[in-house]
């Protein structure tokens, strides 16, 4: 039976969660390697955002249960607060590291207040205000809607105006306060978190059905199968390598379910490695890991340039290793330090408290 655990407040934590979130923020940090971690660069940004966005989804609130006020203060200290913390941070450790005139600096205050994907204080937190975005978003729909489905429903249709329905990709080249117009494209998967949650929380594999035994092997496989080639070929292989052009309305669905395909091959790593503690510890501290990435790039770099050497990632297994070593690095030192030092930082500060 998988751990379920509560913290002195009586909220559910499930390790899988915390393990799914841990292949997650490693998905980044290795993408975030750039072109040294070779074909895992392109590889793992085709799922890694749609991951996140999918597991935060898993606790959304049910509208009934919490009015919006507290609602979106409690979001606030926990998503905007950390978001500008971090960036203030970033933003003095690039200022430092690389130097600016005072134009450019102005330039990232200001993009660091527009919080657009692409144009942060530090590549992994635009997700943040993009998040706070969906998070509010969802709760005002649901108020509306009410049906966890119908809430999907409404998010495929965000999507696809995405894709096809504005004059610019908001994956590619983003342009809204708080990534607004990225906070569309996302928000289906955070909706397909809220609906499935149910579902996913209490699967075991040894309770299915025979049937259901055979058809989840059918679809591990072909997921599998669809990874390999995406890994080899690159992600847009498939529709390179068909000798006609797909409808518009057809291909636009593509990077969507290729997402939910890598994200469900995810979903099995995270049950296999939900009793593995060093995982799910990190996997319970993404928010922090998000803000400190750049951070602990630069603090390494700076110490081995202390002993006159140059940090250089010589293969794409090293890009692999770093990536894995600056994860392990904060767990061991800045996490437990910003835990136990900072309600901001650590996004536990509450409106309100003494």
């Amino acid at each position: 039976m998988e751990a379920v655990q509560t913290t002195p407040t009586q909220k559910v934590r499930y390790d899988w969660v915390d393990a799914l979130k841990f292949l997650g923020i490693s998905s980044i940090y290795v993408g975030h390697m750039g072109e040294a971690a070779g074909a895992l660069y392109p590889f793992t940004f085709q799922y890694c955002v749609a991951l996140f966005f999918l597991a935060s989804g898993f606790f959304a609130p049910h509208t009934e249960q919490q009015t919006f006020w507290p609602f979106l203060k409690k979001k606030f200290c926990a998503i905007v607060l950390p978001y500008f913390a971090f960036s203030a941070i970033n933003v003095v450790v690039n200022v430092l590291t690389w130097g600016c005139s005072f134009t450019e600096f102005v330039d990232l205050v200001v993009a660091v207040f527009m919080g657009v994907r692409t144009k942060t204080a530090a590549a992994a937190l635009w997700f943040l205000p993009c998040l706070f975005v969906i998070s509010i978003g969802h709760y005002l729909l649901k108020k509306l809607l009410r049906w966890e489905w119908l809430m999907v429903l409404v998010g495929l249709g965000f999507y696809v105006a995405t894709e096809i329905g504005i004059p610019y990709r908001p994956v590619g080249e983003p342009r809204m306060f708080f990534g607004i117009d990225s906070a569309m494209c996302y928000i289906l998967y955070y909706a397909l978190g809220a609906a499935l949650f149910p579902y996913l929380k209490d699967f075991h594999f040894r309770s299915l059905k025979p049937w259901a035994k055979a058809l989840f092997w059918a679809v591990t496989l072909a997921c599998a199968f669809v990874a390999c080639v995406v890994y080899f070929k690159g992600p847009s292989f498939p529709i390179d390598a068909l000798p006609f052009e797909l409808p518009r309305a057809i291909s636009v669905f593509y990077s969507a379910g290729l997402a939910l395909s890598l994200v469900f091959l995810n979903f099995i790593g995270a049950k296999l490695l939900a009793h593995v503690h060093a995982f799910t510890e990190i996997g319970r501290n993404t928010l922090i890991l998000c803000g400190t990435e750049n951070i602990m790039k630069e603090i390494l770099a700076a110490l081995v340039s202390l002993t006159g050497l140059k940090l250089e990632i010589s293969s794409h297994f090293a890009a692999f290793v770093y990536a894995f070593f600056i994860l392990y690095l904060s767990s061991r030192t800045v996490i437990p330090l910003i835990r136990d030092h900072s309600k901001i930082l650590s996004g536990t500060l509450r409106f309100g408290e003494s």
